[in-house]
This record gives structure tokens, C-alpha cells and sequence, in this order.
């Protein structure tokens, strides 16, 4: 059997959260779970994640303008890979937003269509730069 328990200590303005886990059988340490949330009001953790969906759909975009098919969908894989990771810290309606945008470019860009791609990942850009600036609410806290 796994216990699991959290204990959260806010420093420095941020939430630390430490999760300790005890198991009573010898059978080896627990398997994470990639779907597990992290809990942490403004951590890196998004921050970093969220960044680097900017700067791959930035690339993306630049690959677009060039008529580099094959580069803009290789951007646009990445940064929708950093968007997904960014959404185990918490989702909000840019950061929502900029994943649909992103899934369309991919599906266009994977037909050829340069042109239309290019406009999604631009789009996914400006919303990703509003997710860069939304705060997290803990669904547990409610507060900001």
C-alpha cells in the first residue's frame, strides 16, 4: 500500500509543495504518473515551459514567413509538447487557447498548407505571451 502526503510551505512569495510517499511492500519504489498536477502557484516549473512554447512557435512562425514547411512543423511539434507540459502546472484560457492554435497548424502544416499554418502559430504566439502572465489559482485555495 502507498501513502502519499504533501506538506506546502510558502518562501520568498512562493509555494514550495514536498510530496513524501511510504510504502509497506518490498516490491520497489512507486512509479510516477506523468497526469499528476503540480500544485505550485507561479513555479518554474510553467514558467519555463510556457517560455519555451514561445520561443519554438516564434521559430515556427519565422519558418512560416520563410515558406520552410517542414521546419515550421517541427517547431510547432515542440512548442505544442512545451504547452501540454506547462498544463500539468494548471491550464487557463491563453495557454488553452495557444494548444487548439497549435493543433491547427500542425494539421495544416502536415498538409502543406504553408500559409494557413503560419497564421495558427502566430496566433498560438500572442495567446501564449497572455499565458506567460496569467497567476495559477490552486483549485484547492482559491486564491490568487
Amino acid at each position: 500500500m502507498i501513502q502519499i502526503k504533501q506538506i506546502g510551505a510558502f518562501v520568498g512569495g512562493c509555494m514550495f509543495v514536498l510530496a513524501l510517499a511510504s510504502c509497506s511492500s518490498t516490491t520497489g519504489a512507486p512509479k510516477i504518473d506523468p497526469s499528476v498536477k503540480y500544485s505550485q502557484k507561479d513555479n518554474a516549473f510553467y514558467e519555463r515551459n510556457v517560455n519555451a512554447a514561445f520561443n519554438h512557435a516564434r521559430a515556427a512562425e519565422v519558418a512560416g514567413s520563410q515558406s520552410n514547411n517542414a521546419l515550421l512543423v517541427h517547431h510547432a511539434q515542440i512548442a505544442l509538447a512545451e504547452v501540454k507540459e506547462a498544463q500539468r502546472a494548471g491550464t487557463n484560457t491563453p495557454l488553452d487557447d495557444a494548444t487548439v492554435s497549435l493543433t491547427k497548424a500542425l494539421e495544416e502544416g502536415q498538409k502543406g498548407q504553408t500559409q494557413e499554418a503560419t497564421q495558427n502559430v502566430k496566433e498560438a504566439r500572442e495567446k501564449l505571451s497572455h499565458a506567460a502572465d496569467v497567476r495559477i489559482i490552486d483549485s484547492n485555495s482559491k486564491t490568487p
